[in-house]
């Protein structure tokens, strides 16, 4: 019975895997090769900084929008640039490879080639605000630091609703071991520390000359792909077949209670 039972919730996962929406990615790799102005945060200490705050301009709000815009992704989509601009956010990751100048970007869309176009149209966008006069790269800074503003902002009044439910004025050495204020001030202190990082590259931009350079090497050009990342078939069906071992034989003891009863009352009526 087990294993007839496993066979059935196995085909009802397989079904659920091909009737559910698929996700395709791509992926596309990027090393930042750093101007003059930025040498002094290139060191080995702060390289993992630089990656942070690069990747926070790519993903503000300007440089989202002038991606959706060379894809006309507002009229693809149906959607107003303020909602394109969001779901374009959900729509792509972007990540630095701890301890390298790499950065990556991938795309997940329903189609396997708007995933690519998406990876491929944030990396040209990256590069040309990189390859920008001055007065442009100040602006898209600018935004990218009034966002992190915010989310600081956000973490301030984190923490001080932690520090306030920890009970300060009782105990300041508690704080120590409360988990909830450790986490709002550490996540105060990492926004914190961006904005800052921000700020120096907006000086920097504003006080610099103009330097022409190469200034970002592709590393990976971004592809579409014919196999979905979600959903998961593998978790999915190894699931269902999981499923189908553990419950098969509960339902198998639960019917044979039900039949057991009802053959008792069939001898308790004769």
């Amino acid at each position: 019975m087990a294993p007839v039972g496993s066979f059935a919730f196995f085909l009802i996962a397989a079904c659920v895997v091909y009737m559910a929406p698929k996700q395709y990615e791509s992926e596309g790799m990027i090393q930042l090769n750093p101007p003059i102005t930025d040498a002094p945060m290139h060191s080995v200490g702060n390289a993992d900084r630089m990656i942070a705050t690069e990747v926070e301009i790519i993903n503000s709000r300007v440089l989202l929008a002038m991606t959706a815009d060379s894809l006309k992704l507002p009229e693809k989509w149906a959607m107003s640039q303020d909602e394109t601009i969001q779901k374009l956010a959900t729509a792509i990751t972007v990540s630095g490879v701890r301890g390298t100048d790499i950065v990556s970007i991938r795309a997940r869309d329903v189609s396997p080639a708007t995933a690519r176009d998406i990876a491929a149209a944030v990396i040209e966008t990256y590069i040309a605000y990189r390859s920008e006069d001055t007065d442009d790269k100040i602006k898209v800074i600018s935004e990218a630091v009034r966002e992190q503003e915010n989310k600081v902002e956000k973490a301030r009044k984190a923490l001080a609703k932690a520090t306030e439910n920890a009970n300060l004025s009782d105990n300041p050495a508690d704080l120590q071991n409360n988990s909830a204020y450790l986490d709002a001030k550490s996540r105060f202190e990492s926004e914190n520390d961006l904005l800052n990082t921000l700020k120096l590259k907006q000086i920097a931009e504003t006080i610099s000359p103009k330097i022409p350079r190469e200034t970002v090497t592709i590393h990976m050009e971004p592809m579409g792909s014919a196999i979905p990342v979600a959903p998961n078939v593998s978790l999915y069906l190894v699931g269902g077949l999981v499923v189908g071992f553990i419950i098969t034989p509960i339902l198998t003891l639960l019917v044979m209670v039900v039949i057991n009863e009802r053959a008792k009352s069939r001898k308790a009526r004769d």
